[in-house]
């Protein structure tokens, strides 16, 4: 399940948006075939992250589709909405269930801490 990608330990809630984001600071991956790229998740929400790479740029191409990976936690299909040198927004291909499912547990769980 994808609410397992996240820290419960996310420090602040960010601006308000069309859904909710969640600073947080997790590391995880994001990889195209063979190539894995390490990164820090650096906020989240029910429909992506943002994420931030470490030591060299961002090596994949804006519109493509990748996966993003928390080890130990899970893994989900994202399309590059954005690319910056060491920044990428990610926008998870996952179903209207399962975003209401991530949406649930972010508010439920995460804006306690806030």
């Amino acid at each position: 399940m994808l609410h397992r990608l996240l820290d419960p330990n996310a420090t602040n809630k960010l601006t308000p948006r069309k859904n909710e984001r969640y600073s947080t600071s997790v590391p995880a991956q994001v990889s195209q075939g063979h190539h894995v790229v390490p990164c820090k998740v650096k906020d989240v929400s029910s429909a992506g992250a943002m994420v931030e790479f470490q030591g060299d740029p961002c090596p994949f191409q804006e519109h493509q589709i990748v996966r993003f990976t928390v080890p130990g936690q899970g893994t989900c299909e994202a399309n590059l909405r954005w690319i910056e040198p060491f920044k990428a927004g990610l926008e998870f291909r996952i179903s209207e269930a399962e975003k209401q499912i991530l949406a649930s547990y972010l508010e439920t769980r995460l804006a306690d801490q806030f």
